[in-house]
């Protein structure tokens, strides 16, 4: 129970993703919104195309997290840069009271941020 207004699933506990309507007044809602990582997703997500380009963005394979697939030559976005956006996100979160950062928030919303990139640019170049 995230107690986030008034929600009482059992999956909204911990930051595990919640699609279920009995979240949010009767509207899906993923975790972020449920359990204190909201803050920290949302600035994560909308900084990321100040300190990315969308092409950067769309043509990475993500942070490296996890060794690249047999063949993948997609470069890793710069690690300086996501140093940076991370101590920045924290510290933004810290003064503001919302917690030290989770970086299963951050992670989740730069993975976001890639695939919503991709899909703008597969839709430019349709056009």
């Amino acid at each position: 129970m995230c107690g986030w207004q008034g929600c009482l699933h059992s999956q909204c506990v911990g930051g595990k993703a919640a699609f279920t309507r009995q979240c949010v007044g009767g509207k899906a809602a993923f975790t972020s919104q449920c359990v204190g990582g909201k803050a920290a997703f949302t600035l994560t997500s909308k900084l990321a195309t100040v300190v990315f380009s969308i092409e950067e963005l769309a043509q990475s394979r993500g942070q490296g997290l996890r060794k690249a697939k047999e063949g993948d030559i997609r470069p890793v976005l710069n690690s300086t840069k996501i140093e940076v956006l991370k101590e920045y996100v924290n510290a933004w979160c810290v003064k503001n009271g919302k917690g030290e950062l989770d970086e299963k928030y951050f992670n989740d919303a730069i993975t976001e941020k890639i695939s919503y990139c991709r899909k703008q640019m597969k839709k430019l170049q349709t056009e």
